[in-house]
Formats: structure tokens, C-alpha cells, sequence
């Protein structure tokens, strides 16, 4: 996932061959689509050509912030965003926890874990409309290029997200990230309000 969404940020910068291996990667899928469509081996058999028209700017837009995540200890301090993906940097100090488990065969293990910054879940446009749970994998973690590993100090917290879709990056009014879950309806739905969300707004 994470590799697929390193090429699909690759191709928003006009990377031929990132697009080209973004466009091999799934061929599989598509062939699988024509199948179900066409139910005919002689339809789908041959050579395929392809003419996409993206619509919206194809550039990668850099935003500089300091945007402050409420009390979560974050701080959303630069956004990447381009038609295909998000890169988006915090400023979330480093923090371990440790959490005990039973196993299968009885016995107690312990796992060390950290603490994640808040979760960038989507857009709101600038039409009113919001972009949510963005299916198009992804990474989350430390940086290391941005933090002193050897020294522990980590500070810089990146999320790379890709969209599944393509978006027009100029028509993104701010970005969302969760701030607490809400309990579930009698369907199984968890709605998010605005109340679960932060908003940053982009200028």
C-alpha cells in the first residue's frame, strides 16, 4: 500500500514511468472489471489503449501551516496535495505506551506501541461537500529523514494517504482529522459531526 501510494504521488508530478508502473500494478484489476462487463474472452483479449482526461490543476500544491489539533499534543505544520495523494507533517513528539495481552496458549505478552497523531480522514470543498475515508493506501509513522533517530528525538509525523479518486486539489477548502469517535447507531453507523472533527482551513 505504502509503495503504491509513493507511485500515485510520483505520477501527480508527471512521472511517466510512475504512472506507468501505477497503470501495470493494476492491470489486473482491470482486466477483472472487463470481465464481469463483457463476459466474452475475445472482447477483452488484444491490446488496450487508454486516453485519460484529468480534470483539475495536475500540480502539487504545497501548504505551510501551524495549525494546532486542540489538546491531542499535534500540530499540522505542512500539507503536500496533488490529484492523486496527501502528504500531510506533524509535530507530534514521540510517545511509547505498553499494553498486555493474553495469547492462544495462555500466556502473557507485553507490546510496546505509540502514540498516533490524529487521523487525517479527508476534505471539505469548497462547495460545502466533504471527501471522506480515502481508500487509496497509504502510510503513517516517524520520518526519518526529518527526525535525529540515533539521538531519539522524533518530532516529525507523516502521513502519506492516497485518494482512490482524483481530486482538484484547488477546489479543497480544508483538511479533516478525528477528533474522538462517535459512539455507534442502532444500524452500526458511526456519523461523524463536525463536534468529531478538527477542521484546518487552507489559504
Amino acid at each position: 500500500m505504502e509503495e503504491l501510494a509513493e507511485l500515485a504521488k510520483k505520477a501527480a508530478g508527471h512521472d511517466a514511468d510512475a504512472f506507468t508502473a501505477l497503470m501495470q500494478s493494476q492491470m489486473q484489476n482491470m482486466y477483472k472489471t472487463a470481465r464481469a462487463i463483457l463476459s466474452n474472452e475475445s472482447d477483452i483479449g488484444g491490446s488496450w489503449s487508454f486516453d485519460l482526461t484529468l480534470s483539475g490543476s495536475p500540480n502539487t500544491t504545497t501548504y505551510d501551516l501551524d495549525a494546532e489539533l486542540g489538546d491531542s499534543g499535534a500540530t499540522v505544520i505542512q500539507a503536500v496535495l496533488s490529484p492523486l495523494s496527501a502528504t500531510i507533517y506533524y509535530e507530534f513528539p514521540y510517545s511509547e505506551y505498553t499494553i498486555e495481552a493474553e495469547d492462544e496458549d495462555g500466556l502473557t505478552r507485553i507490546a510496546t506501541l505509540f502514540d498516533e497523531a490524529p487521523a487525517f480522514i479527508g476534505f471539505r470543498m469548497k462547495d460545502g461537500t466533504d471527501i471522506r475515508y480515502l481508500t487509496g493506501g497509504g502510510s503513517n509513522g516517524y520520518d526519518n529523514d526529518m527526525n535525529d533517530i540515533e539521538n531519539g528525538e522524533k518530532y516529525i509525523y507523516r502521513v502519506i494517504q492516497g485518494y482512490g479518486r482524483v481530486i482538484d486539489v484547488n477546489e479543497i477548502e480544508s483538511l479533516l482529522f478525528v477528533k474522538s469517535w462517535p459512539e455507534e447507531s442502532e444500524d452500526g453507523e458511526a456519523i461523524l459531526s463536525d463536534e468529531n472533527l478538527y477542521i484546518v482551513t487552507l489559504e
